[in-house]
């Protein structure tokens, strides 16, 4: 337990470092522009890295590729070494080559989604960032080196560059654990189980949010083309609240990020929000909009 607490003070220490400070900002500054300067096309591209078309944020599942990969090789270059097995060689080369691949995706996905995150966790989603860059940075002159015939320098690096892989997975695992980064923060509720009067539906305008709390679940509910909807207010993104945001078109705009959701059953438009929206069943009763929530069978 005490290695632990030393290990999560250095991650600490270390992402209080005003170079980090310095670096983040700079960082921060180049992913925008580099959005800017793509203008529309960045939207369906946005929505490709961050895993809005598939339910499920690109960057987990394409990291497990570079992984994987370099695992392989250090395990089958650790053969060749110790035991003489130089017919491995080429499948070493092969696993990095693969896993060079998969970074590539892996690296414009988690720069992508770290735009959207701040403080402290942006801080330390940079280090994550420059560590799996610095190991892929290693693997790539490796496989150079193994090419040109210098197999020792280029084992030697790749385990270099193994060793920040691992590094970097556990930065991986704190952003996702612990700062709760690309979790569905908006998790679907079985309250209220029945249908339970909100407002009187005189009191709602059209194509504005309101946010009520309903046995303490917090909702936003909207009147759209005379049509009445209600979402978790929770945003699933980074949790921010949607009650705050735009209504057009049959969609909701969360103020933070712009992570755009259909009001008729929360289904992600664009990103960066890789997980659909919660939704209540809605009706009108004696001039009151009741809800329920969706997950409870009739």
């Amino acid at each position: 337990m005490e290695s632990a607490r030393a290990i999560k003070q250095v991650v600490r220490d270390a992402e209080n470092q005003e170079w980090v400070h310095d670096l983040t900002n700079k960082m921060e500054e180049n992913v925008v522009e580099a959005y800017d300067q793509l203008g529309e096309v960045q939207w369906p591209i946005r929505n490709v890295l961050h895993g809005s078309f598939m339910g499920h944020p690109l960057h987990a599942t394409v990291t497990d590729v570079p992984t994987g990969a370099w695992t392989t090789a250090f395990v089958l270059d650790a053969a060749d070494v110790l035991f003489d097995q130089k017919q491995l060689a080429p499948g070493a080369d092969a696993a990095i080559a693969v896993g060079l691949a998969g970074a590539s995706v892996a690296s414009a996905s988690g720069w992508a989604d770290w735009k959207h995150t701040k403080g402290s966790t942006q801080r330390t989603g940079l280090i994550h960032g420059l560590l799996n860059g610095a190991a892929t940075g290693f693997y790539l002159t490796s496989f150079i080196l193994r090419k040109t015939g210098l197999r020792g320098p280029g084992q030697i690096l790749s385990t270099v560059g193994f060793g920040l892989t691992i590094a970097g997975s556990y930065l991986g695992g704190e952003l996702v654990f612990d700062r709760l980064v690309g979790v569905n923060r908006a998790e679907p509720s079985e309250e209220p189980a029945e249908f339970t009067p909100i407002a009187s539906v005189d009191d709602l305008e059209e194509g504005k949010p309101y946010r009520f709390e309903v046995n303490q679940v917090p909702v936003v509910v909207v009147k759209s083309n005379g049509t009445f909807y209600a979402l978790s207010d929770i945003c699933a993104h980074l949790g921010r609240p949607l009650s705050g945001g735009e209504v057009h078109d049959g969609c909701i705009t969360c103020p933070a990020h712009d992570s755009t959701f259909k009001l008729e059953n929360g289904a992600v438009v664009t990103g960066p929000a890789a997980y659909s929206q919660p939704t209540f069943d809605t009706r009108v009763n004696d001039g009151y909009l009741e809800i329920r929530s969706r997950h409870v069978a009739d």
